[in-house]
């Protein structure tokens, strides 16, 4: 998960800086599962 949500933070403009933020919190290891994860990045989309 982390390579594709790498590469859309690429894409992403400069005003839209905070969502690269959050997507970089996201992308990091912690207490979710990857399947937790993805379940909040498409909740949040």
């Amino acid at each position: 998960m982390t390579t594709s949500l790498d590469h859309l933070k690429e894409k992403l403009p400069d005003h839209a800086r905070d969502l690269r933020i959050n997507l970089g919190v996201l992308s990091a290891e912690g207490t979710l599962t990857p399947r937790q994860r993805w379940g909040t990045a498409l909740a949040s989309a």
